[in-house]
C-alpha cells in the first residue's frame, strides 16, 4: 500500500492523491465552509436579526445551499442509502404535516435540512478531507471562544448570557469530542488536551446527558480500541462515575435534597431525581397520544406540551416525539433508514481500516451517529440540526462522496 501524506488534501483507497477539477476550491469544500461556518453562527443563536433567531438563519442556510449544490448536480450519483430509503419518512412526514400551519411547515423543513445535506455532500466528486479536519479544528477553537465571551458576558462559568445557548452548544462539544477520539490508539497530546477541554465545558454547563454520552461512544464507538481496551475502559468509567457520583457538585445537581443513593437515583422518582421535569413530563406526553399507530399530527406533541405544561413545547425525549406526532408507523419508517445508514458505516469503516483519512471520516460519522441516537433520549436533537445534525450529516456524506471516488 502506497504511503499516505497527511498534507495532501485528497486521497483515493490506495492513499495516492486524486487529482483536483476546476479550481483550488471544491463544490463538497465550499458547501462544508459553510456548514461549519452556519454551526458556529448558530452559537450566538439568541440574537434576533430581521425578524428570526440567528439559529433560525443557520439552519435556513444550510438548507438553501443544500438545495442549491444540488440543481447543478441533477442528482448526479448520490449513493443509493443517502436516497431511496429515507423516502417512505419524508413521505410520512408530509402526510403528517399541515403546511397551512407555519410551526408545521417550519419542523418539516427542519428535519429534512439533514438529508438534504447528506444527500447533496454524497454527490460531490471530489472531497478535501484533510480540508474537512482542519475546518472542524477550527470550529473547535471558535466554539471555545465563544464560551468564554459567554463566560465573561454571565460572569459565570454556567455561561447563562442572554444571546448564547447551552443546551445547543453542548451538542456541538458533544460531536467535536465523539469525532476527536476515532483513534485513541495512537492519540496524539493533541487530542487529550482538546478531549479534557471539551469535557470541562460541559461540566461546567452542566450539560448532563452529553457527559454520560461521550463515555458511552469511547466505550462502544469506533476509536480504534481492542475489545480488551474497551473493557478496560468501560471499567474505569464506571469506578470513576460511581466516585464523581458521590460528590457534592453531582449530588445537588442529580438529587432535589441535595443527596441520595443509587437506587434512588434508578428508582426515576421524580420528587428524588432532578430532570428538569422530564420524569414528570414524558409519562403525560405517553398518555397523551390518542392515535398511537399513526400519530396525531406534526405539532400535536407541541401543543399538548403548551397546554398541559404551560408553554414546554418540546417532549425533550425525540423518541418520544415522534411516536406523538408521526406515530409508531413513523418511529418504524425513521428507525430503518437510521439503522441501514449505521451499519452502512460500520462497514465501510472496516472497508477502509488500513487508510487512515477514510477511516477517520467514517469513524468520525459512526460516532456523530451514535452521539446524535444517545441525546435524543433527554434532548431535541432533531430540533437542534443547526448545532448538530446538518454538520453530522454533511459528514456522513462526504464519507460516502469519498469513497465513491476511491472506488
Amino acid at each position: 500500500m502506497a504511503s499516505i501524506n497527511p498534507s495532501a488534501a485528497v486521497f483515493n483507497v490506495s492513499g495516492s492523491p486524486l487529482p483536483r477539477w476546476g479550481s483550488n476550491l471544491s463544490a463538497g469544500s465550499v458547501f462544508m465552509a459553510i456548514t461549519l461556518f452556519c454551526t458556529l453562527l448558530s452559537h450566538i443563536g439568541e440574537i434576533s436579526f430581521g425578524g428570526f433567531t440567528i439559529r433560525g438563519w443557520a439552519w435556513s442556510i444550510v438548507l438553501v445551499a443544500a438545495m442549491f449544490f444540488l440543481l447543478p448536480h441533477r442528482f448526479r450519483n448520490p449513493v443509493k442509502c443517502c436516497c431511496w430509503i429515507w423516502i417512505p419518512w419524508v413521505a410520512w412526514m408530509i402526510e403528517k404535516t399541515d403546511f397551512s400551519n407555519r410551526e408545521a411547515a417550519q419542523r418539516f423543513f427542519i428535519f429534512i435540512t439533514p438529508l438534504l445535506t447528506l444527500l447533496a455532500c454524497s454527490s460531490f466528486q471530489q472531497i478535501d478531507i484533510a480540508a474537512i479536519r482542519r475546518g472542524i479544528d477550527r470550529l473547535a477553537f471558535g466554539s471555545i471562544a465563544i464560551y468564554l465571551a459567554a463566560v465573561v458576558a454571565a460572569h459565570s462559568l454556567l455561561a447563562l448570557a442572554t444571546w448564547y445557548t447551552i443546551a445547543g452548544i453542548a451538542m456541538t462539544f458533544t460531536f467535536l469530542a465523539v469525532t476527536e477520539s476515532t483513534d485513541l490508539r495512537n492519540a496524539p497530546p493533541k487530542t487529550w488536551v482538546m478531549l479534557s477541554i471539551y469535557y470541562l465545558v460541559l461540566l461546567f454547563t452542566e450539560s448532563r446527558m452529553p457527559l454520560l454520552v461521550l463515555p458511552a461512544v469511547a466505550v462502544f464507538g469506533y476509536n480504534g480500541l481492542s475489545l480488551r481496551k474497551k473493557a478496560v475502559l468501560g471499567i474505569s468509567v464506571i469506578a470513576l462515575s460511581l466516585a464523581g457520583f458521590y460528590a457534592g457538585p453531582v449530588q445537588q445537581n442529580i438529587f432535589h435534597r441535595g443527596y441520595g443513593s443509587l437506587s434512588e437515583l434508578f428508582s426515576f422518582d421524580p420528587d428524588i431525581v432532578n430532570t428538569s421535569g422530564r420524569l414528570t413530563a414524558w409519562p403525560q406526553f405517553f398518555a397523551g397520544i390518542d392515535d398511537i399507530w399513526k400519530g396525531d399530527g406534526a405539532t400535536s406533541s407541541a401543543e399538548f406540551g403548551y397546554a398541559t405544561f404551560r408553554g414546554w413545547t418540546h417532549t425533550h425525549n425525540e423518541y418520544l416525539r415522534i411516536l406523538f406526532d408521526y406515530g409508531i408507523v413513523g418511529v418504524i419508517l425513521l428507525a430503518i433508514p437510521t439503522l441501514y445508514l449505521l451499519v452502512s458505516l460500520i462497514r465501510n469503516a472496516q472497508r477502509y481500516r488500513n487508510n487512515p483519512q477514510m477511516r477517520w471520516l467514517f469513524a468520525a460519522s459512526i460516532n456523530g451517529l451514535l452521539a446524535m441516537l444517545l441525546l435524543g433520549v433527554s434532548g431535541n436533537v432533531l430540533m437542534y440540526i443547526a448545532y448538530i445534525g446538518n454538520l453530522l450529516f454533511a459528514l456522513i456524506g462526504c464519507a460516502y462522496a469519498a469513497a465513491q471516488e476511491t472506488r
